[in-house]
């Protein structure tokens, strides 16, 4: 049934600063006249919104403007950003898209189900909803952008649908991740072994981390910011597979007490273990040292014991990195077997 909505242009020609088209029952819109689509957009460019929403809301599949209607189909940029009194959102049916920063600092924003339509998830999506605690993706899912779901710190399962191809840097950055899970018809990512970690096929880089990842034998590469800000485990052990750790992979894992690097690793990237503050042992197997990039190991206890070949240890002394290390000694004669 149409709905007649007079007053609809007002805001269009009102107030330039206005960062939307339309306003239809206290949500706010950009129209696509051309397709009769629309998206839901923010109030305004440089106003905050922090009070625009509250509590529970559910956003229309089809808006009505002047008697004509539009599908919704997008929450634009920077939709509800900032909106920390929103609970609850349910999406309309026929969402394509959740845009750049659309709920960036919801942080009572509870759960989310995206509907069976949307393909892609932006940069900073839901970053800091605080309290995020249910995800679910659809299996139309294609694209996961850049932080999208960073600082969700209460989300502790995550599941890749089978179509998702591309996820973006540091998406699920900061969360407390447990148990990770790829749709093993995925043919991009995987988690082999329920290894409890996201896998990129390809390059055989281990992109996304857990509290409970078990990195498998066939990992060559631990991808940028890919354990960042976790809180486990305790003891991380770097298999023989492993010959690269990228930039910022490990950093701020306060909780990582004793680090293994195997004799293979080749090269630490820059501040790969920075602010790993916890760590009061490392053992590095490989002979000639590996090659770190600036700060790999900022703020980590130098103190801590350092456990290398013994035909190396001079090596390691002058090796950038390696020898801001107070006590480098020889591994013990178990450790040095390969």
């Amino acid at each position: 049934m149409k709905r007649f909505l007079p007053l609809c242009f007002v805001a269009l020609i009102s107030n330039a600063m206005l960062a939307y088209d339309v306003d239809v029952d206290g949500i706010f819109y950009n129209l696509f006249p051309e397709t009769k689509t629309a998206e839901v957009a923010p109030k305004s460019d440089d106003q905050p919104q922090e009070r625009l929403y509250k509590g529970s809301m559910t956003i229309p599949d089809t808006m009505y403007c002047n008697e004509t209607a539009y599908r919704v189909v997008g929450v634009g940029p920077s939709a509800f950003i900032n909106c920390n009194d929103l609970l609850h959102v349910e999406l309309p049916n026929g969402l394509q898209y959740v845009a750049d920063k659309a709920f960036m600092n919801c942080t009572k924003l509870q759960h989310m189900i995206l509907p069976d339509s949307v393909v892609r998830v932006g940069e900073k999506a839901f970053f800091n909803c605080q309290q995020l605690t249910a995800l679910v993706l659809p299996d139309t899912i294609i694209e996961i952008g850049n932080e999208a779901f960073a600082k969700c710190y209460k989300l502790t399962s995550l599941a890749i649908p089978k179509h998702v191809c591309k996820i973006g840097i540091n998406a699920f950055c900061d969360c407390n991740l447990s148990l990770v899970a790829v749709h093993p018809e995925n043919k991009v990512y995987c988690s082999r072994r329920n290894c409890d970690a996201i896998i990129e096929r390809e390059t055989q880089t281990l992109i996304v981390g857990s509290i409970n990842t078990r990195i498998p034998d066939s990992v060559a590469t631990i991808g940028y910011g890919a354990f960042a800000y976790c809180t486990g485990p305790e003891n991380m052990f770097i298999p023989r597979c492993v010959t690269k750790i990228e930039d910022n992979a490990f950093y701020g894992c306060n909780y990582m007490k004793s680090l293994k690097l195997s004799s293979t690793l080749q090269s630490i990237g820059a501040q790969a273990f920075a602010n790993c503050t916890a760590i009061k042992e490392i053992s590095c197997r490989a002979e000639v040292p590996p090659v770190c990039g600036e700060n790999a190991f900022k703020n980590v206890n130098k103190k801590a014991q350092l456990y290398v070949p013994i035909q190396s240890i001079e090596a390691y002394k002058n090796a950038d990195g390696w020898r801001e290390f107070e006590e480098i000694v020889a591994l013990p004669t178990k450790a040095t077997k390969k």
